[in-house]
């Protein structure tokens, strides 16, 4: 997640009251270190100011980590069942939906998660480079198409949210110098793990462009 789109989010969340969003479950939030050592802002904008209003947190993942509280493939209908029938206020699916294959088929699944008049708080990249996870279908959406994913849902809030460089977010801790000279040194090395070498190739035309990201916020009928 970029800094502005979990900042976006973080602020939609602000304006619901506490009890139109817990308990919140997190889909795809991947482990405890990778927010802590990759991703300090999502804790900083979401998730911290969500547990100071007392806002319970459930973080889902298809593999079991480290912070990871429910482990379950969203694509399995007995899953999604299961998590509906835990009585969650509302939703967090950021960054997920390029992932799989059928994005609106977990649209539809995601929304019966959540109550009438439960909330889903919804992100996925609109300007960003192939970054596979393990697969990436390069779903770009805007606003309209992002929305339309989710049933029996109305908009609340929508925008294509511009955020810093992809320099900026591939090295977020470092001093600009240090980072320049890593990317470098990493790009002489194709022999280290090509698979990665040659994503990096593949990126450098993104490097110092702005990235862009598709938010909304949208509450079930």
């Amino acid at each position: 997640m970029l800094r502005e789109e979990a900042r976006w989010l973080g602020q939609e969340m602000g304006k619901r009251a506490p009890e139109d969003l817990r308990p919140l479950l997190d889909l795809g939030s991947s482990s405890e270190d990778f927010h802590q050592d990759f991703q300090p802002w999502v804790a900083q904008s979401i998730y911290g100011p969500l547990l100071e209003r007392g806002i319970e947190i459930r973080h889902q993942d298809i593999k079991a980590r480290p912070g990871v509280d429910i482990t379950g493939d969203l694509t399995d209908p007995a899953f999604i069942q299961d998590l509906a029938s835990r009585s969650f206020r509302s939703v967090l699916c950021a960054n997920l939906l390029e992932h799989v294959r059928d994005p609106d088929r977990v649209g539809r699944s995601l929304v019966k998660i959540v109550p009438p008049g439960g909330f889903l708080f919804v992100s996925c990249p609109y300007r960003f480079p192939y970054h596979p996870d393990p697969i990436d279908t390069r779903f770009r959406p805007d606003v309209e198409t992002l929305a339309g994913l989710f049933p029996s849902t109305e908009l609340v809030a929508g925008e294509i949210v511009r955020c810093s460089t992809y320099f900026s977010h591939l090295y977020p801790m470092h001093p600009r110098w240090k980072a320049l000279l890593k990317h470098a040194i990493r790009l002489c090395l194709p022999l280290y793990a090509p698979p990665v070498w040659l994503l990096k190739v593949l990126h450098l035309p993104w490097l110092f462009r702005h990235l862009e990201a598709t938010c909304v916020v949208l509450r079930k009928r």
